[in-house]
């Protein structure tokens, strides 16, 4: 588990794709794949999702896949399988630590407490995904978490958007964020690729910035 954070170093921004139709996730693999942004987050909301992230996986193995929305520990090893390369969480449980440790998962849990980050570092989790994080007040809290965990880094997602993003990337224990506003399901139904090709130039382009 310990090679998530290496994995969100080298993607700061990751996206996340509620993907429905396979010929469109396609579509927007080859975007990403075009733009440069080596990673995207498939989320387990639909029930072709795994055969997607199979799909994608042998189409751009380039592309570093997550699967997203975990809630059952079954769903680690079906995604490992399918080939995610890391699986998320929107919460963190200790069934989903066990089997995430038993698969040997690259693991993202879910947190919006202190006693997520406690049950997390029985396990030696060392970085989360901090869920929902505008409606938590995401930022507030990530400061606060600085001083009692000087070791746990976060993924902040849930309401990431251009007014935000490159604030929370600036946050000494932000490692990543993961971000749906540049590839929503409604662009994606609707084939909106010029959209999501300049949204995702232009979360791009702010990363020049930090």
């Amino acid at each position: 588990m310990d090679n998530i954070i290496d994995i969100l170093h080298d993607c700061p921004i990751i996206p996340v794709v509620v993907a429905n139709d396979m010929d469109k996730t396609l579509k927007l693999a080859e975007i990403l794949s075009e733009e440069n942004v080596p990673i995207m987050e498939v989320t387990l909301r639909r029930a072709n999702a795994l055969k997607i992230i199979k799909e994608v996986h042998s189409q751009f193995p380039s592309i570093t896949l997550g699967a997203g929305t975990i809630k059952h520990p079954e769903q680690i090893a079906s995604s490992l399988h399918a080939g995610a390369s890391f699986t998320v969480s929107p919460g963190i449980t200790k069934p989903l630590l066990e089997e995430a440790k038993s698969q040997a998962a690259n693991f993202l849990p879910g947190a919006a407490s202190a006693s997520d980050i406690l049950l997390g570092e029985e396990y030696n989790i060392k970085c989360y995904k901090l869920f929902p994080a505008t409606a938590i007040n995401g930022l507030d809290l990530i400061k606060a978490f600085r001083s009692p965990f000087p070791d746990v880094t976060f993924c902040p997602t849930g309401g990431i958007i251009p007014d935000n993003y490159l604030t929370y990337l600036q946050q000494t224990n932000v490692v990543s964020v993961g971000c749906t506003w540049c590839c929503n399901i409604e662009q994606i139904e609707n084939e909106d690729w010029q959209t999501i090709t300049t949204r995702v130039q232009q979360l791009k382009a702010g990363l020049s910035t930090l």
